[in-house]
């Protein structure tokens, strides 16, 4: 099946993998693969599942995505109850607000597309529990980095978790987020300043808690180091979500770490298989996973001041001649990035 490893590949190199230019011949790139992405947790709150069709060249070289917009996508217990989700945006399917699974109860998630094709995943349950929960703690760290072919220091911050033991084997991811106010420079002062929300798609951060460490009751893991920049300026946070999984979850993702780190070009050969747990029913495997996790969350807000080091000086926000108008420079509000709640802070910010 060599042409469903080239579309794998493609589809984790563009969720997961390094942006490096590569080559290929378009004629190799057949027709494209449902992909089918999401988890549920225990914690009541609007889950999301996206549906597109796996990433694709155009003959311009371009990167090509189809979202799914007009399919009807379900979660099925054990019982027989469903919840409907209800299309948001780019092939992103919610739950309602405070949905969550339950202790006991099993689930599957059925995608039907309007050609009237199933997929549906493999029956999924809650792991068993775990004694960590998110607690994040930051300090400012010095690493060295390459850049322009030499050796330089990066200041910035480095992110770790603290995780509380037991004697049984745990498997940990974190989906994390961050947090910053962005400042318009030329704006009037009640469009100066927004509240952003960014997430970085490409990491998989994954733990296996060993049985070799047991007798010790908690430990720190370091789970990111995020460069100094700007947006310290003023309150940078950072969201992480700790899931527990069950092993064969983590198996899953830690082969899609694999491939996404040994993937240097399209055409590399991959690690071993990477197969998710949804099928349409006519046979044909989509790409994807359907999770149903544990889930935790802590946030950490501070400065650049916080970290330990000086102010920095940035350069102010410029309009380019010919940019269009109105301009980011002028209304906070026009930055895109994941979410802009605009001038008005989240309650949960740090006041």
């Amino acid at each position: 099946m060599k042409w469903y490893k080239y579309i794998l590949l493609i589809f984790f190199m563009a969720v997961y993998g390094c942006r490096e230019p590569f080559e290929f011949d378009y004629a190799d790139v057949l027709e494209p693969t449902v992909v089918i992405d999401g988890y549920v947790t225990n914690s009541g709150k609007a889950h999301v599942v996206q549906v597109s069709y796996s990433t694709t060249i155009n003959n311009r070289g371009q990167v090509e995505t189809e979202f799914i917009t007009n399919a009807d996508v379900r979660i099925i217990d054990d019982l027989g109850d469903f919840t409907v989700l209800n299309h948001w945006r780019s092939g992103i399917y919610r739950t309602a607000p405070q949905y969550a699974v339950s202790e006991g109860r099993s689930y599957r998630l059925v995608v039907t597309l309007s050609n009237g094709e199933v997929y549906e995943s493999v029956m999924k349950t809650l792991p068993p529990p775990s004694p960590a929960t998110a607690s994040l703690s930051f300090r400012g760290d010095t690493r060295d980095v390459l850049a322009n072919n030499s050796i330089q220091p990066q200041e910035g911050a480095v992110i770790e978790a603290t995780i509380q033991k037991d004697n049984d084997r745990h498997f940990y991811q974190w989906v994390i987020g961050q947090y910053f106010i962005i400042q318009s420079d030329l704006a009037p002062d009640e469009l100066k300043f927004c509240y952003i929300r960014d997430f970085d798609e490409a990491q998989v951060v994954l733990l296996q808690d060993n049985l070799a460490q047991e007798g010790v009751s908690e430990y720190t893991y370091p789970i990111e180091f995020i460069p100094r920049s700007a947006k310290m300026k003023v309150d940078f946070g950072v969201e992480a979500v700790l899931l527990t999984l069950n092993e064969d979850d983590f198996e899953f993702w830690d082969a899609v770490r694999i491939q996404s780190e040994n993937s240097g070009s399209l055409f590399d050969a991959a690690p071993h298989s990477i197969e998710g747990n949804i099928t349409g029913r006519n046979g044909e495997r989509a790409l994807g996973y359907f999770g149903v996790y544990r889930e935790s969350l802590d946030r950490v807000f501070f400065t650049e001041q916080e970290l330990g080091f000086a102010p920095g000086t940035y350069p102010p926000c410029t309009i380019p001649p010919f940019a269009d108008r109105p301009h980011p420079c002028e209304d906070c509000r026009l930055y895109e990035y994941q979410e802009n709640f605009g001038v008005f802070a989240p309650a949960w910010w740090r006041n």
